[in-house]
């Protein structure tokens, strides 16, 4: 009853609620969830400002995380981002000449960029002097072929394949 009112007070297609339409677009839906996700990634970008940069602790800026737990909530956390970082390299292996994938290799790289650095400022320039030569080698070399991934993936890439879409580093066919 209360659908039939609404198409009946929206007019054909029952525009005063689109979502229970059956001339709902496709498209119209592409472009709601393509909104929905840009706030997920606001959402995230924030969060990253708020700890790796204004130093919030992590169980202020996520309160799932409590203080007692923190070593192993933090080793899940890890553990997570470097799976995400391992499927898309994956992906990337598999689908070598995506310009897409190429990108957002780039991207997802890029991102791991300033907590590494974050990271190495925080815990291993104070004490750099201190560590092993062995493990202050390995730590520096770890951390500059993070920073250099970016570039790499950028340069090396394979995305040389031509395609009729466009897109960064695709070449259009006539």
């Amino acid at each position: 009853m209360l659908l039939k009112l609404i198409e009946r007070k929206g007019g054909k297609g029952g525009a005063l609620f689109p979502f229970h339409s059956r001339h709902f677009e496709l498209e119209s839906q592409m472009q709601l969830f393509r909104c929905y996700v840009a706030v997920l990634g606001v959402f995230e970008v924030v969060s990253i400002v708020r700890l790796l940069y204004l130093n919030e602790p992590l169980v202020q800026v996520a309160p799932l995380f409590v203080k007692s737990k923190a070593n192993e909530d933090l080793s899940s956390l890890f553990a997570t981002f470097i799976g995400i970082l391992a499927v898309g390299r994956f992906a990337y292996a598999y689908h070598f000449h995506s310009s897409t994938m190429k990108w957002l290799m780039v991207a997802i790289h890029a991102s791991e960029v300033p907590f590494f650095v974050a990271t190495y400022m925080r815990n291993v320039l104070p004490r750099r002097g201190s560590m092993d030569q062995g493990d202050r080698l390995g730590i520096e070399i770890i951390t500059a072929v993070i920073c250099l991934n970016p570039l790499l993936f950028a340069l090396f890439g394979g995305s040389t394949r031509k395609s009729t879409r466009g897109g960064p580093g695709v070449k259009k066919t006539q």
